[in-house]
């Protein structure tokens, strides 16, 4: 937790350039944590998944992002351009990784985040930062049938990182796509998550006139592992 901490202090007092600065946020993602996983790289099965980013990974479960810091920092960075003041996260699980974001983005103007779960995955001690560092987050925790009674009908940015079977993250794309003009899916380049790919791919055929696509597919050693996708439609 301690270096989280520290990643947020960072975030609190650099100024705008580093920020914005692709090698020293991605740093800070990886100082802060990552999520522990076991599990190896389908391309060579002596590496972890996270590549040469392992050195970041924390050895003990419930804590740390499951992002690939060289994803996840030209991302940000894309987003503090888009004057981003409501946040809709779905699939919060422990809690880091909107932890970072919404501080992140808090320096470009964000003012609110519903971060969205059906359990109790994200501890008292993340919740205790968020007051810390005054990150403007409501935790909810619900049913995935009652979620669309406790959310704004309208958000500047939605964040998809549920249910990755494909018929799930299909309904949350049709749930909460009318929600936003700016949405972004998690694992969009995932050997694990065959549904968030096959999705994706399906999004970018099916509205590729209409909507724009940036996809962050980097990793340390060009593995086809996580990857995140913004989609990007004209405003109603």
């Amino acid at each position: 937790m301690d270096k989280l901490q520290e990643a947020l202090i960072w975030i609190s007092t650099a100024n705008i350039d580093d920020l914005r600065n692709i090698d020293t946020l991605s740093y800070w993602i990886g100082h802060a944590g990552l999520f522990f996983d076991s599990r190896k790289s389908p391309h060579d099965p002596l590496v972890s998944i996270y590549g040469d980013d392992v050195k970041y990974m924390l050895d003990s479960t419930g804590k740390g992002m499951w992002q690939t810091p060289c994803q996840l920092s030209p991302f940000l960075i894309t987003l503090s351009y888009k004057n981003i003041k409501t946040y809709l996260d779905i699939g919060t699980l422990t809690g880091w990784t909107i932890t970072f974001i919404a501080a992140y983005l808090k320096r470009f103007g964000l003012e609110a985040v519903d971060a969205i779960d059906i359990d109790q995955f994200c501890n008292s001690e993340t919740q205790d930062i968020w007051q810390q560092f005054e990150i403007p987050i409501n935790y909810i925790v619900c049913k995935s049938s009652d979620i669309e009674k406790n959310i704004s009908d309208m958000y500047d940015f939605i964040f998809i990182d549920g249910n990755h079977e494909y018929a799930n993250v299909k309904e949350d794309f049709q749930r909460y796509g009318q929600r936003t003009c700016m949405m972004a899916f998690h694992d969009i380049n995932d050997h694990f998550c065959t549904g968030v790919v096959r999705l994706w791919n399906e999004i970018k055929l099916v509205y590729r006139s209409t909507y724009s696509f940036t996809e962050f597919i980097d990793h340390p050693n060009k593995y086809m592992l996580m990857g995140i996708g913004l989609v990007e439609k004209p405003y109603f």
